[in-house]
């Protein structure tokens, strides 16, 4: 499993997957700018009540939950693109042949991507929070008191929850490169079942979001909401992600690696 780990680390200097951790990086930062000056300057309803968040000890702490609802997203692209990939490109018999555990490599593999995809992550959340205390100031919101205590223990625990659902985003990639064998249809099916399929859900079912992947996902980085407490929302994607990786592993073993 640490050849595969080691092997899978070099792989990720491809500029595909840098690209991939970059787009989270930059996405933090324009979401965060964007998000900050449309409530500084939009005085009307909902933006109101927004302002006065914005203006409070959580403040930073909101502004960054809105970005990371998008940004876990693309841990899915990375992971999905890079296991299906070796499907398509027809490098994963070869590796079977030097590494015959498939379970080790595998999750090597998997391990290398995850690790790669919480260190983006991190530093997309972080520099999330740099943009915003750099540009909440030029328009009229003191950042003071974003660095309280109570608010950095605040901040501290949304990084935490990110990374978790970070690994969930990372596990239904897994599960889609594995299932799917094809980079185009292992992100396109993960991304319409996850973004589209479960808002029709909603749509036609109420009591959804509190079942559903990515509203539940979206209650862990928010330490909880409407759809669901954190602790509900934990288990249930922990339960999700235990099953998925079930289904990779008897798929991964029984299924012939023809290419």
């Amino acid at each position: 499993m640490l050849r595969a780990f080691r092997s899978e680390w070099i792989k990720l200097r491809r500029r595909s997957v840098l690209v991939g951790g970059l787009s989270m990086t930059v996405l933090a930062g324009v979401g965060v700018s964007f998000g900050i000056v449309r409530v500084a300057t939009n005085h009307r309803g909902e933006a109101v009540l927004q302002l006065l968040v914005l203006k409070s000890s959580n403040g930073l702490v909101a502004t960054l939950v809105r970005v990371s609802d998008f940004i876990v997203v693309i841990p899915l692209v990375i992971v999905a693109a890079a296991v299906a990939g070796e499907y398509a490109q027809g490098t994963l018999r070869n590796l079977l042949v030097r590494e015959p555990g498939r379970l080790r490599l595998l999750f090597g593999k998997f391990v290398a991507l995850l690790v790669y995809c919480l260190l983006a992550s991190t530093v997309a959340f972080g520099v999330g929070a740099l943009v915003a205390l750099l540009v909440a100031p030029h328009q009229g919101i003191d950042t003071s008191v974003w660095t309280t205590p109570d608010a950095l223990h605040n901040l501290l625990s949304l990084w935490g929850n990110l990374l978790l659902s970070t690994t969930a985003w990372c596990v239904l990639g897994l599960l889609g490169a594995i299932v799917f064998r094809s980079p185009a249809l292992a992100v396109g099916v993960s991304l319409v079942f996850a973004l589209v399929v479960e808002n029709l859900v909603i749509a036609i079912w109420t009591d959804a979001p509190q079942w559903l992947f990515v509203t539940l996902n979206q209650a862990i980085i928010a330490g909880g909401n409407s759809a669901s407490d954190y602790g509900r929302a934990l288990g249930l994607v922990g339960l999700y992600c235990a099953c998925a990786v079930v289904i990779v592993s008897v798929v991964f073993r029984r299924r012939d690696v023809s290419a």
